[in-house]
């Protein structure tokens, strides 16, 4: 009985040293895998802070925007407003605030993505708050 004992835990044995082997090696390729998107990610940042406006081209942006843009234009119209320069400082306003809100939310967005320890978003408005102290 002890012979049987000895082979069948040396065949668990075996079998859980494959195991683990298979599943060190799939996790060593999923780690592989998470590396390149990081990498991806880290460069699509990189190519966004080098070209900010290139966030116009972003089709969630151009949705967003567009309705935001409606939104203002009829609340505008509705008080009576249309073409003048309390509507054009309406139109202006939002879209600068629009603009800048969405560039952070993408840079924080691809700073998680890419694995970075600096947040470009953060950064930016932590210096704004220090320049209006």
């Amino acid at each position: 009985m002890g012979a049987v004992a000895a082979v069948g835990s040396l065949v668990v044995g075996a079998y859980s040293a494959s195991n683990s082997k298979k599943q060190g090696d799939r996790m060593a390729g999923l780690a592989g895998r998470q590396e390149d998107r990081q990498a991806y990610f880290a460069n699509q940042l990189i190519e966004l802070m080098k070209n900010p406006s290139s966030i116009l081209d972003d089709p969630g942006y151009q949705l967003s925007f567009g309705q935001g843009l409606q939104a203002v234009e009829r609340s505008s119209a509705a008080a009576g407003f249309t073409g003048s320069g309390n509507a054009a400082i309406a139109l202006q306003s939002y879209g600068q605030s629009f603009s800048s809100k969405y560039l952070r939310e993408q840079q924080s967005l691809l700073a998680s993505l890419s694995g970075a320890q600096f947040n470009p978003a953060q950064a930016y408005s932590g210096n704004r708050t220090n320049e209006k102290s």
